[in-house]
């Protein structure tokens, strides 16, 4: 998938309160 696509995955889950399935740096959290 494209980068943005990837970025609205992500926004979406966080959204909907689902854990992120893919690795993320510790520095976000």
């Amino acid at each position: 998938m494209t980068t943005q696509q990837y970025l609205q995955q992500i926004q979406h889950q966080q959204a909907t309160g689902s854990p992120a399935p893919v690795p993320a740096p510790p520095r976000l959290y």
